[in-house]
Formats: structure tokens, C-alpha cells, sequence
């Protein structure tokens, strides 16, 4: 006799606490005077000044004042804010200088990364005498390295542990640098900030406001690591010019010539999610597994399956709803062929926070048989240990049904309530245990079944 488990997903209303955005004035009252002053110690020698100069405002604020002075040494002189969690859609850099060329920003992310983007500042200031400079920092990031990239832009440089994987939203802190050459003539650059804004979509603190896109046309591919897998034109989704191919030749057998792709990291949080894809295929499939994968790899080392496509099938959207663990931060996307010979090509890759469901109160449920394998003589009891992992304490004991059915899924017993009662408490869980007994001859001999458990426990059904 073998057994199997079936759980449903069933959707809940939530709360929700999603802030629907708006702009942050890092030169207001409550941030002004939280600005700190640096001078770049790794090169002795630069003078710093940072002053709060309410006589010459901007707007009827007051307005910062950087100074730098390098005829001593020195390479760069800063000023810098720590911020509340935000992912930044737009910075805006209000400024005043009478010498300036060029300034830096370091944005330091939730991964300790520290992106350096040097900025140029424009020829003119407008009417008023003041500049204006417009950072669009999610377009900086998606676009990098296509045509699309912001053109204000001189160079970029990053570091930290893990520089290589990219941004990391939400945004921890802000730093503006003065170079020694910044200015012209050099060496005592200064500039006046007038205004300092930030415009995002919403708070990050939970990461509910989060969606990753990837259709690759805006496309990094140091980012990915590729095996018999490239960005292709002549086959993409929608309206766009490109997708990821994905290729084995004729005749190669399983473990000859793979064919797969894992991107960047994508920071996440527990709960539900939604992942979907673009999928075509020509591949030469004997059977389904013969076919083209999409998963997400997690941190844990594990993998959550999405969807996949075999054989000769046109351009399709494959989705699933997702649920992701509490010990997990980070995913990624892992596509591969297995197996199949031909072509397949992906696009349109989406993952984002599901709006109004609720983790799932019941983790796991797991049937241990009496006997292994769970073959049993007819003469002797059919016995299982039941034990079901809550998120939460759901009382001393927990209520559900079981129930018997055949290979073509035809009920052989009808439904039976089953009690279990709370045995103890887990790092992340409690665990609930019971043992199902059937006497000997109450199952048919020589035939497949399987065991189903349902349940109701606080508006969610298992």
C-alpha cells in the first residue's frame, strides 16, 4: 500500500501595510543636521567643512555646505546620511557651485555593498541659479551597459563581499564625495546643496511591495552564469527583440553539452510569491522529461519548481504560486534542458509578492508506516504515525478528516475524523502527532491507495 499527501493553498485576506510611496527631503529639519562629514582617511591630508548655512537657503530651508581642501593631500572629502529602508526610484540633487565639473554618490545597499556612481554636472544652471540633477536610480541599475544607460553618468565602480551580484535593494545610506579634481581649477572644490529628495514606490521592510523583471533587453550578462545558453534575437516575447536560448545538439547524450542558466540573486522575504515565465520549444522529446525546466534556486539549497515545456510548443506563459521558507533570503532563477536535444528559449521572467495571501498555517504533514514501504500482509493491522507542523500553537489538539481512495481517485472509505494532539514545540513549528489504525482486512489486497488528510484551522483549509 502507498500513500500520498494532498495540501490546498486556500487564499486569506490580509491586512495590509504597504505604503503606497512617495518622497523622502533629506534636507528637511528632522534630517539636516544627521549629515556627517568625512575626509577620506585611507588618503591623509584633505580638509573637510560641512556647515548648516541657513543665510543663503534654498526654498526657505537651509542648505548644506561641503568644502574640500586637498593642497595638503588627500583624495576626496564626503558627506553622508543614514536612511530609513527604501527602495530609491528617482534621486534629485539640487546644487550650487561656481566651480564645479563632476561630484560622486555612493549608494551602500541591504548587502553592504557600496555602488560609487560619479555624476556630471551640467554646462549651465537654470534661471534661478541653481542645478538640477535627476538620478534615475532603478533605470541606472536595469539598464547598465545597453543603450538605454543614463548618459549623466561618468563612471561606476562597486565593491563588497558581494559586488559581483549586483543591487540589493532597500537603500541603507547615502554619501556625497568631492574629488581633488572635481573643480576647476582643482583642489578646493565646494558645493552648496540646496535640496536633497528621494522618490521610491514604497518601504521595503518587508519586502511586500517587491517585484523582480527580467526580459531581456536590459540584459547584464555578467550577472548570469551561462552553459550552452546566450541571449538570442529572432525569437523573443511580446513586442521585444530578445531571449535567452537554449541549445543541445542532435545526438548528445544526458551528460553531454548541458544547457543552463542561473541568474543574480534576488533578496526576498518568507511567504507567498508569484513566478512566471515566457517558454517556446523545439526540442525532440521521447517523453516529458525530455523538456525545458524553470525553478528557483534558494539559499537553503533547495529548489522550487515552476513550470517547464516539452517537445514542439509555441510561446506560452508558465506561472505558479509559491511559497517561501522562513530560513530563506535569497533566490534565484535556474533554468536548464534536460535531457532534450534542440532549442528553447525563455523570456519575460517575473517574480513578485503575492497581494493578500497568507502563509500557509500547516507546514508539512508526514504519513510513517508501520512497515517499510508501506506494504502490508492482509492478516496484519494497517498502521500509520501522523504528524502535522503548524507555524503556530493551534491548541493542545487539532481536528481533521481522512480519507481512502484508489489509483482513478474512487473513494474506498469515506471520511473519518482524525485527533491529533500537540506533542511538542519546534525551533520555527509545532508538532502535532496521532497514529491511524485500520484492521486487518479493512483495505483491499493487491491494489494502490492513497491516504488523503484535510483539515480547517483559522479560515485556512489543508
Amino acid at each position: 500500500m502507498k500513500y500520498t499527501i494532498a495540501s490546498l493553498l486556500i487564499l486569506a485576506a490580509i491586512a495590509s501595510n504597504i505604503t503606497s510611496g512617495g518622497e523622502l527631503n533629506l534636507l528637511t529639519e528632522k534630517y539636516i543636521g544627521k549629515w556627517k562629514p568625512g575626509n577620506g582617511p585611507e588618503f591623509p591630508g584633505a580638509r573637510v567643512k560641512l556647515t548648516v548655512d541657513p543665510q543663503q537657503p534654498y526654498q526657505d530651508r537651509p542648505t548644506l555646505l561641503l568644502q574640500g581642501d586637498f593642497r595638503n593631500g588627500g583624495n576626496y572629502v564626503q558627506m553622508g546620511l543614514d536612511l530609513p529602508p527604501l527602495e530609491p526610484q528617482t534621486m534629485t540633487f539640487v546644487l550650487q557651485s561656481t566651480n564645479l565639473k563632476q561630484f560622486c554618490i555612493r549608494l551602500i545597499d541591504s548587502a553592504g555593498t557600496c555602488h560609487q556612481i560619479k555624476l556630471r554636472v551640467p554646462g549651465q544652471p537654470g534661471p534661478d541659479g541653481w542645478y538640477t540633477i535627476h538620478f534615475p536610480v532603478r533605470q541606472f541599475f536595469a539598464n547598465m551597459g545597453t543603450s538605454r544607460a543614463v548618459k549623466t553618468v561618468i563612471r561606476y565602480e562597486s565593491w563588497g563581499k558581494k559586488y559581483r551580484e549586483g543591487w540589493h535593494p532597500p537603500l541603507k545610506a547615502l554619501y556625497i564625495l568631492l574629488g581633488k579634481n572635481a573643480a576647476s581649477p582643482p583642489l578646493q572644490p565646494a558645493l552648496r546643496l540646496g535640496g536633497c529628495t528621494i522618490a521610491y514606490p514604497g518601504t521595503l521592510a518587508d519586502t511586500r511591495t517587491k517585484t523582480y523583471w527580467q526580459d531581456f533587453e536590459r540584459f547584464d550578462p555578467s550577472r548570469w552564469q551561462l552553459t550552452g545558453a546566450e541571449r538570442s534575437s529572432p525569437s523573443a516575447m511580446d513586442k521585444g527583440r530578445y531571449a535567452l536560448r537554449f541549445h543541445r545538439p542532435e545526438g548528445a547524450l544526458d551528460n553531454q553539452s548541458p544547457s543552463e542558466a542561473r541568474g543574480p540573486w534576488l533578496t526576498v522575504s518568507p511567504g507567498i510569491w508569484e513566478a512566471a515565465a515566457a517558454v517556446k520549444t523545439e526540442l525532440a522529446s521521447p517523453d516529458n522529461s525530455y523538456r525545458l525546466e524553470v525553478k528557483l534556486e534558494m539559499d537553503n539549497g533547495r529548489n522550487l519548481e515552476i513550470g517547464g515545456a516539452f517537445g514542439r510548443q509555441n510561446w506560452r506563459i508558465i506561472r505558479r504560486q509559491i511559497e517561501i521558507p522562513q530560513n530563506v533570503r535569497k533566490v534565484r532563477w535556474h533554468i536548464q534542458l534536460r535531457k532534450a536535444t534542440g532549442e528553447a528559449f525563455v523570456d519575460n521572467l517575473q517574480l513578485k509578492r503575492a497581494k493578500g495571501l497568507s502563509p500557509r498555517l500547516i507546514e508539512k504533514i508526514v504519513f510513517k508506516p508501520a512497515q517499510l514501504g508501506a506494504l502490508f500482509y492482509p492478516d496484519h493491522p494497517v498502521i500509520f504515525s501522523v504528524e502535522v507542523s503548524s507555524r503556530e500553537d493551534l491548541g493542545e489538539k487539532l481536528e481533521a478528516q481522512w480519507h481512502l481512495v484508489d489509483y482513478w481517485g474512487v473513494e474506498v472509505i469515506a471520511p473519518r475524523q482524525l485527533i491529533l494532539k500537540k506533542k511538542k514545540k519546534l525551533k520555527h513549528s509545532f508538532l502535532y502527532e496521532t497514529e491511524l489504525q485500520l484492521a486487518p482486512g479493512t483495505v483491499p489486497q493487491g491494489r494502490y491507495f492513497e491516504i488523503w488528510l484535510k483539515g480547517r484551522v483559522r479560515n485556512q483549509s489543508f
